[in-house]
């Protein structure tokens, strides 16, 4: 979608603290692709865009936000109003072939055009692992994610996903060094 930034296929990961408004700089990121305009001064692919939101409901958090936008009707899935069935339990526990299979749903319900089209995943991790500090966890669950969006559906992505501030002292380690 960005030749030389993001390539075709790729997953590429915004993360930020909670509340960093990594959310809000989606419309922006989507329409820019949607649209082939310039993004940070790279031209684009102009191609098809839809977001498949974790953590908020649509008409509460990303659908206000598109919709201030300019693109109230991108085409989205949210789990958390039910777009596909959710079973939060097992979604909790680390089953990634569950994982794998929610993924392949929510792709197949978004319906973008195979080796054309880039979806956003606010938040990312949900479709990765729940052990995101393992790295052979993460790096499976990247693959896996990548064998869903790339390989079976022609699929570029864009995530974001959640990192938690250093505590006092850790910061004041970083600082110093």
């Amino acid at each position: 979608p960005i030749p030389n930034v993001i390539p075709f296929g790729s997953i590429t990961m915004f993360y930020g603290e909670s509340f960093a408004g990594k959310t809000r700089e989606l419309p922006d990121v989507a329409l820019r692709l949607r649209d082939g305009r310039l993004f940070c001064g790279h031209p684009t692919t102009q191609q098809e865009v839809g977001i498949i939101t974790t953590d908020h409901y649509w008409r509460l958090d990303q659908g206000k936000v598109f919709r201030a936008a300019g693109w109230p009707d991108i085409p989205h899935v949210s789990l958390k109003d039910k777009d596909v069935p959710v079973d939060w339990h097992r979604l909790k526990t680390d089953d990634s072939k569950y994982r794998e299979e929610l993924l392949r749903v929510c792709c197949r319900k978004l319906a973008l055009t195979p080796g054309h089209g880039t979806v956003i995943l606010d938040i990312g991790e949900i479709f990765i692992t729940k052990e995101t500090n393992d790295y052979n966890a993460v790096s499976c669950g990247i693959n896996i994610l990548q064998g869903v969006t790339y390989d079976q559906f022609g699929l570029t992505v864009i995530a974001t996903g959640h990192c938690s501030k250093p505590s006092g002292k850790e910061r004041t380690e970083i600082h110093h060094h």
